[in-house]
């Protein structure tokens, strides 16, 4: 809904986004959906080819569908509003799906009890600039 929501604006009021501009049509065309109800785009940046889905939906019921990633963009409401996310058995679960996969998982979260969580779930924890 937030994609949607900056489309929409952007169409509107194109200097809110002006980081989106030229990535209007890949992003409308990841919100084409298909009878399984999921969003394709691909995309070449310089040496790199970039391949996204985009399921809705219930990220931990969905994930099952879908091949070990590169990376996860762990990015739900804060661990305050929605603590269950956050949990030791959400990350456990979470790493079990990526088996031995070199996927990096990154979040905004750098509270102490996530950070616990991670590490005994099985995730490495590095150091990143803070937002």
């Amino acid at each position: 809904d937030g994609l949607r929501t900056a489309l929409a604006v952007l169409r509107d009021r194109p200097h809110v986004f002006p980081a989106l501009k030229p990535w209007v049509a890949l992003l409308e065309s990841l919100l084409c959906f298909d009878d399984d109800g999921i969003g394709y785009a691909r995309t070449r940046v310089g040496e790199v080819d970039i391949e996204w889905s985009l399921r809705t939906g219930d990220f931990y019921e969905r994930m099952r569908e879908t091949p070990s990633p590169d990376a996860i963009f762990y990015d739900f409401y804060s661990p305050k509003v929605c603590p269950e996310l956050w949990s030791l058995e959400r990350f456990q679960s979470l790493r079990a799906r990526i088996g031995s996969g070199r996927t990096r998982l990154f979040t905004y979260s750098s509270a102490t009890p996530v950070r616990l969580h991670l590490l005994a779930a099985g995730f490495y924890i590095g150091d990143g600039v803070s937002t």
